[in-house]
């Protein structure tokens, strides 16, 4: 099937396929070319085309398949699908591997209803609140209606936690409506990071190959009483990232982190966000910072998704503070 048949017929095909219990009403295809007639639908728009293409642009610049699950006041339920990556899945192993894919989104979109439904209600939903790192410009409409702290090109995020597995990590944004009504201030952002510590404790792994399904305590350079040599020489290029992998930049920020490493290199690091999953952290005595920015660009370059900054970063130990530097 050419990918124009495919693009016609996958709604009528999801809606028949009952297991999924997909209505007609809550399915539809937005397409390339496609300009949006309201603020709601140009911002849609807008963080699509930034996420998915790294682009500023009202106008679309690919073909998606949305699937709304729920209405909740203002706050609806959507699965968001790249039509091409489905178009691959039915080219690799037909019909069967689409509904698959689709499925198991929905099933983890479901699985968040019920704290959805709590949402206005802070003690139910405060356990569920979780920080995620974001590149700012790229995200910077969405952000609009976020609770969020800026660190140069990048903004850390609160979020609701949904579903959470070993591959993923299904959150929706904490809009700045709801934390108004729930009259809370700073305690949401200790809550917020605490949560998302407990459940990915911080790692630093110095192989590529470390990363690769590690024994859970390999890497465990906050822990007290470790026996594993940490110590970042010249040389050393180690990935700082969590047990869970995913959004594992985060690490950065946990309290602390910035710190230790500082005592394991022996002073100033720079620091490279290759991905919203990890940084690279150099010794200031092993790189040139422009040689760094170089391995950034290449990097970013061969990546789609998952970017987090364009920047060399550099933590100074005597202010004890990560700084942005412009080369």
């Amino acid at each position: 099937m050419l990918y124009e048949d495919f693009r016609g017929t996958i709604t009528q095909v999801l809606i028949a396929e009952k297991k999924l219990n997909i209505r007609d009403e809550n399915i539809v295809v937005h397409y390339k070319g496609e300009v949006a007639d309201d603020e709601r639908g140009r911002l849609w728009i807008k963080d699509v085309n930034q996420k998915y293409y790294q682009k500023e642009s009202d106008t679309l610049l690919g073909d998606f398949l949305v699937i709304e699950l729920e209405h909740l006041g203002e706050t609806s339920m959507v699965i968001r699908y790249d039509l091409q990556s489905l178009y691959g899945a039915y080219c690799s192993s037909g019909w069967d591997a689409v509904f698959e894919n689709v499925e198991d989104k929905l099933n983890m979109c479901k699985s968040g209803q019920e704290k959805i439904k709590h949402i206005a209600n802070y003690e139910k939903m405060c356990d569920w609140l979780v920080v995620r790192p974001v590149n700012y410009v790229e995200r910077k409409s969405a952000l609009q209606k976020a609770i969020y702290k800026r660190v140069g090109d990048m903004a850390l995020v609160i979020y609701i936690l949904l579903y959470a597995d070993q591959n993923n990590y299904n959150t929706c944004l904490c809009q700045k409506e709801i934390v108004e009504n729930w009259d809370v201030s700073e305690e949401l952002w200790e809550v917020a990071m605490r949560n998302t510590m407990m459940d990915a404790l911080p790692r630093i792994y110095y192989r590529s190959d470390d990363t690769v399904n590690p024994p859970y305590t390999k890497g465990a350079f906050m822990a007290a009483g470790t026996e594993e040599d940490f110590r970042i020489g010249k040389d050393d290029n180690p990935m700082v990232t969590t047990v869970r992998g995913i959004n594992g930049a985060i690490a950065m920020f946990y309290p602390g982190v910035q710190e230790e490493l500082a005592e394991l290199t022996g002073g100033d690091y720079y620091v490279a966000f290759s991905s919203v999953d990890g940084a690279m952290i150099h010794s200031v005595d092993g790189i040139q910072p422009r040689d760094l920015l170089w391995r950034l660009k290449c990097a970013r370059s061969m990546m789609t998704e998952g970017l987090l900054s364009k920047y060399v970063y550099k933590y100074n130990s005597e202010k004890k503070q990560l700084e942005q530097m412009y080369l």
